[in-house]
């Protein structure tokens, strides 16, 4: 038996238990920025500048610039400022999104039926979401407080972009209604931002979903949307790996399973013994999908041989109604000796961790040294600084296309 492939499940073991349930708060920004793109004046305002071809000036959010760049923009500042540019934006409003409310219906239709009875979790806020949302009455898209531009090349001389800052701001200040937010000083939304008792830079998600009318969009994307929003939501469907294990992500501060050390043990000692254990994800991944779900996220940790690195991968895998595949994915890579001390001894005090070095020492299976502990110790923390990058990275792309589940408020007037 391998000394070295004892110590490395050990620490292992350790480690995932330090990161399990350790995820990062759901973010959602935008900053991507085109070669095109120019920074708007720092002192200015919280709104993009797009000046047009014919000079005038469009304030508002720029939030996608591949081939022609759409802006959101606020329907009563548009009307008033350029009344020629947004009677044909209206227009081509109605006519790109015609049937788009009846496609979405029947997408959370049977979304719903996917769903079954419910979710397991009593938490589940998706369910009541879709029952919510298909109660509700058709709206006239022209209705809603904001629209979404598209602008094709040739009607676009210059785009100056905010910083992700300033963006979350001006979608805030849209939130609560605040008129002119496009062209008061950024001191003024900020501190009328506060007066609502919101914070403007703690980075949170701050959706316009409710704000715009329903976009048409391919099978493709929709399916996309919903897989984020599971994502984001769901808890059943994030799971955590190491080796040949696949242990289910506990609740943010819920510590993991004795069960699941258990597992990992069963595991180690199979892989001592030189049994290949079977893929242990088409099982998992089936088992989503028999829930109804067409998201599920992976959270792999590796470490290198001399453990003086942990690399945490997160990966996104699609459901299509008929096969798995893998999507988007992000990682993150630390050395462990660059972890602080700080950080190590928090772990040591971590009453997860403690519980795994019980376990380990009662099942008679393995003994812990003190130098299987302190390197368990640093894996450990270096695993957690791992996961918060990748995690909030990839959080992020989650929610840059998942669907908000706040209600729109009823007849709500254009601020």
């Amino acid at each position: 038996m391998s000394g070295k492939t004892v110590t490395r499940w050990i620490v292992g073991l350790l480690a995932l238990f330090a990161c399990v349930g350790d995820a990062p708060a759901q973010t959602r920004t935008r900053t991507r920025v085109p070669a095109k793109a120019k920074p708007a004046p720092k002192d200015k305002t919280v709104a993009d500048t797009i000046t047009l071809k014919d000079g005038k000036t469009l304030l508002g959010q720029v939030v996608s610039e591949r081939g022609s760049t759409l802006v959101v923009v606020r329907r009563a500042w548009a009307s008033k400022n350029l009344p020629e540019w947004f009677a044909k934006w209206e227009k081509a409003e109605q006519t790109a999104n015609a049937g788009a409310a009846t496609v979405r219906k029947e997408r959370l239709q049977a979304w719903r039926r996917d769903r079954g009875n419910g979710a397991a979790s009593p938490n589940d806020m998706i369910t009541g979401w879709l029952d919510r949302s298909l109660a509700k009455p058709a709206e006239d898209p022209s209705a809603t407080p904001l629209m979404v531009v598209k602008l094709v090349r040739p009607e676009v001389k210059l785009v100056q972009k905010r910083g992700p800052q300033a963006n979350r701001m001006m979608r805030q200040a849209w939130t609560i209604g605040l008129d002119d937010a496009e062209t008061l000083p950024i001191d003024e939304v900020k501190a009328a931002i506060e007066g609502r008792g919101l914070d403007p830079e703690n980075g949170s998600p701050v959706s316009l979903d409710p704000l715009v009318p329903l976009q048409a969009e391919p099978d493709v994307q929709w399916a996309l949307r919903r897989a984020a929003t599971e994502l984001l939501y769901d808890q059943d469907v994030r799971f955590i790996r190491y080796g040949s294990v696949i242990l289910p992500e506990p609740n943010p501060g819920e510590p993991p399973k004795i069960a699941d050390a258990g597992a990992i043990l069963s595991s180690a000692l199979k892989d001592i013994l030189g049994e290949a254990p079977a893929d242990p994800l088409p099982p998992i991944l089936n088992g989503v999908s028999g829930k109804g779900r067409t998201g599920a996220l992976i959270t792999r940790l590796d470490m290198s041989p001399d453990f003086a690195s942990v690399t945490i991968e997160a990966s996104v895998y699609l459901f299509n109604g008929r096969n798995w595949s893998r999507g988007p994915s992000r990682a993150a890579t630390f050395a462990t000796n660059d972890v602080p001390a700080g950080d190590v001894n928090a772990i040591a005090e971590d009453p997860q961790v403690k519980s795994a070095f019980s376990f380990i020492e009662s099942s008679g299976i393995f003994q812990v040294n003190e130098s299987m502990k302190r390197q368990s110790l640093a894996v450990g923390a270096t695993t957690q600084r791992a996961l918060r990058t990748a995690r909030s990275t990839l959080n992020r792309d989650l929610a840059d296309v998942a669907l908000s589940l706040e209600d729109a408020p009823a007849k709500r007037q254009a601020p």
